[in-house]
């Protein structure tokens, strides 16, 4: 398993090129015969991590999902973990064994439930990187105003065609996973006494502190005020 933190680099595996950029990641089986090369811009140097994961139960996955496939590290939670210098080598590796099976049964899940949609597999292995890609999106921007075409260019299929798959594979609209993101972060911003009320909801982007109250209140079942403070 191959990690970029900065620079890029290009693998070519048979007559596929796989390109792994800053912030993701790559796997690949390890009787697999490849070449790799690192490309970066003037000044900035290729660096990464490479962690052999022969002896965990990844390799034995049956799930061709996770395997030969570029990914963010978001998508799999990985980044806290590989940023943890609290961690000796060993605990990384066990860390990062269970946040990848952790992943590579979400794979299984989101495959399983476009299987309504397309009932070819590497049509659906597609979409889940262009739902992943969409998803990545909405964790940058969400408290910015939501457009769903915006999120269509960005995932590169019809807003149709995405609005329909993401609620497919995530269990819940782009709109709501917005509002829900916003929640969570409103509950941590709530917990601190040096923000007021009206900063918090334009931080989150609503218009004003009736807009965050009453999205608020509807998804908690109590006004943000009640929150104020408790942990």
């Amino acid at each position: 398993m191959k990690f970029v933190y900065t620079g890029q680099e290009i693998y070519q595996v048979g007559n596929e090129v796989l390109t792994v950029n800053a912030g993701e990641f790559l796997l690949l089986p390890a009787d697999l015969t490849y070449r790799a090369n690192s490309r970066q811009p003037r000044g900035v140097i290729t660096s990464g991590m490479c962690i052999d994961l022969k002896d965990t139960a990844l390799p034995k996955l049956p799930s061709p999902l996770l395997h030969q496939r570029v990914f963010r590290m978001e998508d799999a939670q990985l980044r806290p973990t590989l940023a943890d210098d609290s961690l000796n080598p060993r605990d990384v590796l066990t860390v990062c064994e269970q946040q990848l099976l952790t992943f590579a049964g979400h794979l299984d899940q989101m495959d399983q439930r476009l299987q309504k949609s397309s009932k070819k597999g590497s049509t659906r292995a597609q979409l889940i990187d262009k739902l992943l890609l969409a998803r990545f999106y909405l964790r940058q921007h969400y408290r910015e105003p939501f457009s769903l075409q915006t999120l269509s260019r960005v995932a590169g299929i019809s807003a149709f065609h995405l609005s329909r798959s993401f609620r497919q594979a995530f269990d819940e609209t782009p709109l709501t996973m917005i509002h829900r993101l916003r929640m969570e972060e409103g509950v941590a911003l709530l917990r601190r006494e040096d923000t007021s009320l009206t900063e918090i909801a334009h931080h989150l982007g609503y218009g004003d502190l009736a807009s965050f109250s009453k999205k608020f209140s509807r998804h908690y079942g109590h006004p943000p005020s009640a929150r104020r403070g408790r942990n």
